[in-house]
């Protein structure tokens, strides 16, 4: 009989987070989300906000939507996809999977903004939240990676 795999290795804003399902969570609130389908299939969730505090994307299962059309557009392969802001040429958000994200199963880079207003920007190389800078962190088997109150 087939068995879903219980472990996963993600890769978030040159950071590692292994077996912790909750990426980021925001005064106790998991607002960047793993979950495995009963299919196998890891995905993540999680919304994108402008400096103005507006939703301008959703992240669900690995699929990027946007909140209005015309702003933004996307760039994708099968194992890859992008949120791109038309205005300036901007990446707001890319996710690689599969072979792209190898040997992780999924590789994240999201720039958005907090519900308290600061800028969080995961980078392909390390992720900055205010003064804080982080890169090569191994969060693994924690409930949550970055708790922010």
């Amino acid at each position: 009989m087939w068995e879903v795999e219980d472990h996963f290795s993600v890769k978030i804003g040159g950071n590692y987070c292994i077996d912790t399902p909750n990426i980021v969570a925001f005064r106790d609130d998991p607002i960047f989300v793993l979950k495995r389908s009963e299919d196998g299939y890891l995905g993540i969730w999680f919304e994108i906000f402008d400096d103005s505090g507006q939703k301008v994307a959703s992240v669900k299962r690995n699929e990027i939507y946007a909140a209005e059309s015309g702003r933004f557009s996307f760039n994708g392969t099968q194992d890859s996809c992008e949120l791109i802001e038309n205005s300036t040429g901007r990446v707001l958000c890319g996710i690689k999977k599969r072979s792209e994200a190898h040997p992780m199963e999924l590789d994240v880079t999201v720039e958005t903004y907090l519900p308290d207003g600061r800028l969080f920007n995961a980078t392909p190389d390390s992720t900055t939240l205010g003064s804080i800078f982080m890169k090569g962190n191994v969060f693994q088997g924690c409930g949550t990676a970055l708790a922010i109150n």
